[in-house]
């Protein structure tokens, strides 16, 4: 299901890092360092590699939600941790545009 609207949006803290699957406006999915499950992970995991793990967990509610495509919301040259957000949707499956 590739819809239009169906949006990225990713918002970075000093200690967490969010990221929102948006349709018109409605958060659909949502994955996060902050989340409980995601925590019990951190501690054995370099913090270097945060944009891995979550972008790994939003990838996998995408797919299990029969989400395959989304938008990026910024035409901005992107590197550091959004560059790897980027890099590992695409090689988990997820097309963006």
């Amino acid at each position: 299901m590739m819809s239009k609207s169906l949006r990225l949006r990713i918002r970075k803290t000093n200690k967490h890092i969010y990221l929102y699957l948006l349709d018109n406006h409605q958060q659909l999915i949502m994955a996060s360092t902050d989340c409980k499950h995601v925590k019990k992970e951190l501690n054995i995991v370099d913090t270097r590699f945060y944009p891995e793990l979550v972008a790994n967990i939003l990838a996998q509610k995408m797919m299990d939600a029969g989400l395959i495509g989304i938008q990026l919301t910024f035409s901005a040259v992107y590197h550091g941790k959004i560059q790897t957000i980027i890099s590992v949707l695409r090689t988990r499956g997820i097309d963006i545009c």
